[in-house]
């Protein structure tokens, strides 16, 4: 049965584009995704668990086995004493070896929170990426309502990510630091039914939802908003309802490109 994972000189040079197929660098005899094998995913666990304890530090890889074996805070410790480019891989591992949704909710939140684009990295595809948030089968807020409006705010490429929020507020703070890096900042918005949100976190006040299904989509120019909207505080109640100058409606089309 075919491995996942090849063996690659890590000297080796690599210029910036390599790191979407190839995030694991920096440990001798490092491995690198090649195709997509037909071998089940058990075999590919395996693959990845030898991958993980070759490359990871002793003093990471010393949490292995009880994080495996359910260990919550061993897998915290896991985590958080690894290098960054490894989280999405032990993220994914834990979703192949089928942990408790507890257990994969810690992880992979963790990983999502510290290194998102290792997540995105790891997953490969959004089917996987969706299936993997799905196996955390988080708990969502009572006071999140059914349906609810959700916010999000990017660049004007932006729409397509999974990241959104209930707070508006955020997702203007959002655009405005977009605005500040690069111009031309949204704030989009869209409302879905309860059901559709696949993993909650607030542990940075940020409401954030992972969402991978949108109805029709509202967007906004971010300089519509009140100049002191946006300025980063600590709230509990659910964001406004949209303002009336919407700019375009329109419906999110087919695609499988991912964004944070």
């Amino acid at each position: 049965m075919k491995s996942q994972y090849t063996a690659v000189d890590p000297a080796s040079s690599l210029d910036a584009t390599t790191k979407v197929l190839q995030p694991s660098i920096g440990c001798p005899g490092s491995l690198t995704k090649c195709r997509k094998p037909t071998s089940r995913l058990y075999q590919e666990s395996l693959d990845l668990e030898d991958n993980l304890r070759y490359c990871l530090p002793s003093y990471a890889a010393r949490h292995l086995d009880q994080a495996l074996q359910g260990d919550i805070d061993a897998a915290e410790s896991l985590l958080w004493s690894a290098p960054n480019s490894r989280r999405g891989e032990i993220a994914l591992l834990f979703y192949l070896r089928g942990s408790s949704p507890k257990l994969q909710q810690t992880v992979l939140g963790g990983a999502w929170s510290s290194d998102h684009l290792e997540v995105l990295s790891a997953a490969e595809t959004p089917l996987r990426l969706k299936r993997m948030f799905g196996a955390t089968k988080c708990p969502l807020p009572d006071f999140i309502p059914d349906p609810v409006q959700l916010w999000r705010g990017s660049d004007r490429d932006g729409l397509y990510g999974i990241s959104w929020t209930f707070r508006r507020d955020v997702a203007v703070w959002f655009a405005r630091r977009i605005k500040r890096q690069k111009g031309k900042p949204m704030v989009f918005s869209t409302i879905v039914p309860r059901k559709d949100i696949l993993f909650y976190e607030d542990g940075r006040e940020e409401a954030e939802c992972i969402i991978f299904g949108r109805g029709e989509i509202s967007r906004f120019e971010v300089d519509s908003f009140d100049e002191n909207e946006g300025v980063r505080e600590s709230a509990s109640s659910l964001a406004e309802a949209a303002p009336a100058h919407s700019l375009a409606s329109y419906a999110l089309p087919v695609s499988d490109t991912l964004a944070v």
